[in-house]
């Protein structure tokens, strides 16, 4: 299982890029999910706004911002190897 970051550097989940499987774990509630190529999962916790979307067999790309008011949200980007990036993305 790879560890998932958001933008303050916080655990927010975890996948398996073999299988698409991803766990959360948050408040003793556990969440999990299997995504297929293609298909996203979003966690939002204290205004912090993490999306997880399976790239390929292999990988996952995090997206991660905090919630803004105006609806343009600073995008902290990370693959599930470590590579990171900053976006600015309007949602």
């Amino acid at each position: 299982m790879i560890p998932f970051h958001d933008c303050l550097g916080r655990l927010a989940c975890m996948g398996d890029p073999e299988t698409g499987l991803v766990e959360c774990l948050y408040k003793g509630n556990k969440t999990s999910t299997v995504l297929l190529i293609g298909e996203s999962f979003t966690v939002e916790r204290q205004e912090i706004i993490t999306t997880i979307t399976r790239t390929d067999d292999n990988g996952f790309k995090v997206t991660s911002g905090k919630k803004a008011a105006c609806n343009y949200v600073n995008i902290y980007s990370a693959d599930a190897w470590g590579d990171l990036g900053v976006y600015f993305n309007a949602t």
